[in-house]
């Protein structure tokens, strides 16, 4: 089945599925049950929503520590996945699945068929593929969270794609500040800073190889913070968009996997940011976490985990000043 009938794929999943659908139903009412509210006013250049979730409990409680990843079978894993789900090839090392934990009124996960750890740096050819979902999959955001960014299986390599209101800024018009690089086919860009709590990079690209090129130059600043770490620890979002007929990619530095409201033991916040949160949409999985979040405690948590002003700084700097290629 081709990647650009996942509608009919979708469809025919959730009506053999009723616990999947059931969890889509209630993304889908989430504005009129009240699960779902708007914190940043009608003048905010970036729109903050919180929604509650409880069927995301696991993913966002789960622990990615080698000891608890070891003591659990890969539900990636095509023996391990529930009966009734299947899936779409894509490109011949990927497999297309229906989440049936969603976040977004349409929400897939791409897995690699091979069980391998969450590590584009073992093969930078993904950025590529990335951008292949991200066209095939017009109008759908596709994201990838590091292995510490919100990634709740690092041992089983996939992306994610969801419908864009789960992600309200991605094709914001304010979204680009100063730009970085440029070439014929692909520009970096560092974002508008009366945008986000925190920074980020933007590429906008019409060409893989260029878009491929000023990746390698952007993830090889990014892993000179951390040369120890496997990867740069980042949130990934790319989208085709349609109307310019461009690829847009986000590209957001962390600092931290998860805030210090994580673990207080009193007024604790069970909040665990990933791309979609980064990107606009808080997830609560407790109803206690979801009447308490605001607007200032949701910017303070993004910006926590966000890489800091100063070492982004130093980034556009060190790119500014570096050779393109």
């Amino acid at each position: 089945m081709s990647v650009m009938n996942n509608d009919t794929f979708f469809d025919k999943e959730l009506e053999k599925w009723p616990m999947a659908a059931d969890n889509f139903a209630r993304i889908r009412n989430s504005f009129i049950d009240g699960h779902r509210l708007t914190l940043s006013g009608d003048g905010s250049l970036w729109r903050i929503d919180k929604m509650f979730v409880n069927h995301r409990r696991a993913s966002v409680t789960a622990k990615t520590d080698p000891s608890s990843i070891s003591s659990r079978p890969c539900f990636l894993c095509r023996d391990n996945r529930p009966n009734l789900q299947t899936s779409i090839g894509f490109l011949g090392r990927y497999e297309i699945l229906v989440n049936p934990y969603p976040l977004a009124d349409r929400h897939f996960t791409i897995a690699s068929t091979r069980h391998e750890e969450q590590c584009i740096d073992a093969e930078f050819s993904r950025i590529l593929d990335m951008a292949q979902l991200a066209y095939e999959m017009s109008g759908m955001c596709i994201f990838y969270n590091g292995a510490r960014c919100g990634a709740s299986a690092p041992d089983h390599f996939h992306f994610q794609a969801v419908s864009t209101e789960a992600v309200p800024n991605i094709l914001s018009k304010d979204l680009l500040g100063d730009k970085i690089k440029y070439s014929n086919h692909a520009s970096l860009y560092k974002n508008n800073e009366k945008t986000a709590p925190y920074p980020f990079f933007i590429i906008e690209s019409t060409g893989n190889p260029e878009l491929h090129s000023v990746f390698r130059l952007l993830w090889a600043e990014l892993k000179a913070i951390n040369p120890d770490l496997p990867e740069p620890d980042v949130n990934l979002a790319m989208i085709h968009d349609t109307e310019r007929n461009i690829t847009r990619s986000i590209v957001i530095p962390r600092s931290k996997h998860r805030p210090d409201c994580y673990y207080l033991e009193k007024d604790r916040l069970l909040i665990s940011p990933a791309t979609v949160e980064m990107l606009g949409t808080i997830i609560c999985s407790r109803h206690e976490d979801f009447d308490r979040l605001t607007l200032q405690s949701a910017y303070g948590i993004l910006k926590e985990v966000g890489i800091s002003d100063t070492q982004f700084n130093l980034v556009v700097s060190r790119l500014a000043n570096g050779r393109y290629s």
